[in-house]
């Protein structure tokens, strides 16, 4: 057998990179899929003053410079890969209001991780009708996630790369 395979860009990739968009002034992504889920982390974008643009079939450009901090709007409740903006934006601006994420219904998969996490590195965590994540100074400490988790994993990250 011979032949040639394209092989797609992967949403479980995508998702975290237009994420981490918000640490850069510009972002250029290929291999993007163009999915539902795409589409709304991008609607975010643009909801807090960024902006993108499709340059290829499968190529983004998005421009951050002027982001602002403000609570995401409830396109972030129908995505689940939502929560990934809370560590982005707690880097760029100290602190980020989301809804609890929703999207699909594969499960229980609750934000404990994501959250004990942030708590340990000295984020405020206020749980109420949205999360409201701030801080005034992090902590140095070692962190353990209390199970295995990638996104959570991601979002720790994220919040690590954007500080100075």
């Amino acid at each position: 057998m011979s032949g040639n395979v394209k092989i797609s860009g992967s949403k479980n990739a995508a998702l975290p990179l237009i994420a981490a968009s918000v640490l850069l002034k510009e972002t250029r992504l290929v291999n993007v899929p163009r999915i539902d889920d795409v589409e709304r982390m991008l609607e975010i974008v643009d909801y807090l003053g960024g902006t993108y643009q499709w340059v290829g079939p499968n190529e983004l450009s998005i421009n951050t410079q002027n982001l602002i901090a403000r609570p995401l709007p409830e396109t972030a409740r129908k995505l689940r890969a939502s929560i990934l903006f809370a560590g982005p934006m707690l880097a760029r601006f100290g602190e980020v209001e989301l809804p609890y994420p929703g999207g699909d219904i594969i499960g229980a998969r609750p934000l404990d991780t994501h959250l004990n996490a942030f708590k340990k590195l000295g984020v405020i965590v206020e749980e109420k009708e949205n999360l409201h994540l701030k801080f005034s100074q992090l902590n140095g400490v070692k962190l353990i996630l209390q199970e295995p988790s990638v996104t959570a994993t991601e979002n720790v990250l994220l919040l690590a790369a954007g500080m100075d």
